[in-house]
């Protein structure tokens, strides 16, 4: 084959894989868009089928109507199903870690509940790099206004790997005005065996909460904490 048949070849080639690949890109756009508007189905069963093709495509669009329907959902098995789907579309897509912190740190305006669920699937990342990622996103969070809000991001915290820049924040937790919210900060610091010195002392002074449920979560924190060897 000489020189010109070769690149002429070599040009049909390169046009036949772009048109192909563009082929494919427009046909995915166009399953995730039939599958996002699946999710308006008054027919749970059709939502969540429609929900599992959208983890499979690993649709970062497809994030805050998924959030929305996990918050709406009453249906156990549903719940379970939408958070792995969730949390596999963000483990997955940086794109949806975008989103993801735009909904954390209130950029993008989708209501408190559904800024709980997005703390909810950040945690169940469980301090992996994709979570180190979202962590500067989730430490806004927990000025939230809304106190359940700030329940799920002090939950999640707990399972961040740099307990330097998240401590004085579940630490500062224990004094919120929300009394689940200080009970969430307990069972938080617990987690930070290497930090104890730093977080026993900060336990004993909230053992005075006039919150009964705060102090059982102070005292197990304590309890677990002081049994740890240095």
């Amino acid at each position: 084959m000489d020189r010109r048949k070769f690149l002429t070849t070599m040009t049909v080639t390169t046009g036949v894989i772009t048109i192909l690949a563009f082929a494919f890109v427009v046909r995915q756009d166009a399953m995730e868009w039939w599958y996002v508007k699946a999710l308006e189905s008054n027919t749970g069963s059709t939502k969540l089928q429609a929900a599992e093709k959208l983890g499979v495509l690993k649709s970062a669009r497809a994030l805050i109507p998924l959030l929305y329907f996990l918050q709406e959902t009453r249906d156990d098995f549903t719940t379970q199903r939408l958070v792995v789907i969730l949390t596999e579309i963000v483990e997955g897509s940086h794109n949806g870690r975008e989103i993801l912190c735009d909904i954390l740190t209130g950029h993008q305006d989708s209501g408190s509940a559904v800024r709980r669920q997005a703390a909810l699937i950040a945690g169940r990342l469980g301090g992996g790099a994709e979570f180190e990622e979202l962590l500067p996103c989730l430490t806004s969070a927990a000025a939230a206004k809304d106190e359940q809000v700030r329940e799920m991001v002090i939950w999640a915290l707990r399972y961040s790997r740099d307990g330097s820049m998240v401590l004085p924040l579940l630490i500062g937790a224990l004094k919120d005005q929300n009394a689940n919210v200080r009970a969430e900060a307990a069972q938080s610091v617990m987690t930070f065996v290497q930090y104890k010195n730093t977080v026993i002392p900060a336990l004993y002074e909230a053992l005075d909460d006039d919150d009964p449920a705060v102090r059982r979560s102070v005292k197990e924190a304590i309890s677990v904490l002081e049994g740890q060897e240095s």
